[in-house]
């Protein structure tokens, strides 16, 4: 949509899609206000990328030489034109990609040193448009401080974070604030090479399962989940503080203390980031998948833990198979070694 009077009144200026779809992004050049861009996203896949040299009247298809996935970002560096996109679902993956002359051709800017094609977000310093930082869902921020053409990636410790939206505060060229799934705001003041988190009373997760230690009623755990992404949080001090454990970056659907106060945690995927299934936490709050693993072509997708109240090496866990000739169907695994070792015991 365009407005000439302040928001006060809107026109429609989509371009001619040949399937409905989401528009995420829109960015004009400086330079030249007719000039725009804009990127378009599917809810469950594909994306396009249209070009308008009149402000927004007549578009062009410029999706020709990208990935046809959803595209999230653009912004206009001064010189060309910057697109990002890429879901982690179904391997929809996508990238960083510029272009000179308004789309007819497109260079990737990422690099072998990403471990996720998924851009959701990306900043320029105000003062130098060639430090770029792009968000990307489930490996933090990367940084390039030379246009594009290498990259650090995951700065400031956001390597497993879900980042969605990232800005240089006005004026500045080491302030910024980052959005992320399931934390909040996080921000830094030293250029992306720390982050803090900033988000005291707007914080909210999608909270899946809780638990308490039964050996200290006071250590709680919790596991959430969001679209793609998730984790647990502990606390030992009754839920006053809490503390994000240090496991993959999925969705986590149950969580329980053992008799003897071991935390195990169940993962439900994307398995493109980790395997699915179960995990346990060890004494130096490292944590360690468990599985049942059943090969490339089924998920584990475990909802309940239950354990034996005798034998805390006992384990009973229930859900769902996944699986690509099997679809889906309810199943019960047992160990009786603490996750080194499965047996199913009910298959639907």
């Amino acid at each position: 949509m365009r407005s000439v009077n302040g928001g006060s009144s809107w026109s429609n200026r989509t371009p001619p899609l040949s399937t409905p779809l989401n528009a995420s992004g829109v960015a004009v050049n400086p330079a030249n206000p007719d000039q725009v861009m804009a990127t378009f996203s599917g809810d469950f896949s594909g994306g396009a990328v249209w070009v308008s040299t009149d402000g927004g009247g007549q578009w062009t298809n410029r999706s020709a030489g990208l990935p046809a996935n959803p595209m999230f970002a653009v912004v206009h560096d001064g010189s060309r034109f910057l697109v990002g996109g890429g879901r982690q679902f179904a391997s929809q993956i996508a990238g960083l990609y510029a272009s000179t002359n308004l789309g007819a051709q497109w260079t990737p800017l990422h690099n072998g040193s990403w471990s996720q094609l998924t851009v959701s977000a990306i900043a320029l310093d105000p003062a130098n448009p060639s430090v770029i930082l792009v968000a990307t869902t489930g490996s933090g921020v990367h940084r390039s401080v030379d246009g594009g053409q290498s990259w650090q990636t995951g700065i400031g410790g956001t390597g497993t974070l879900a980042a969605r939206s990232l800005r240089f505060i006005p004026g500045s060229s080491t302030r910024i604030l980052l959005a992320a799934d399931s934390i909040g705001v996080l921000r830094s003041e030293n250029a992306g090479s720390q982050f803090a988190i900033s988000s005291t009373g707007i914080n909210e997760l999608s909270v899946s399962a809780i638990a308490a230690n039964p050996l200290n009623p006071a250590e709680l755990a919790i596991a959430y989940s969001g679209e793609n992404e998730g984790g647990v949080y502990t606390s030992t001090d009754g839920g006053a503080h809490w503390t994000p454990a240090a496991v993959p970056p999925t969705r986590y659907e149950a969580i329980a203390f053992a008799a003897d106060g071991t935390l195990y945690a169940a993962s439900n995927g994307p398995s493109s980031i980790a395997p699915e299934g179960l995990y346990r936490r060890n004494g130096n709050g490292s944590w360690t998948g468990l599985g049942p693993d059943q090969g490339p072509l089924f998920e584990t997708q475990v909802l309940a833990i239950a354990f034996d109240p005798d034998d805390p090496q006992v384990i009973l866990i229930g859900g769902g198979d996944t699986g690509t000739a099997q679809g889906n169907e309810a199943t019960i695994w047992r160990s009786a070694n603490a996750g080194a070792n499965w047996s199913k015991r009910y298959d639907a």
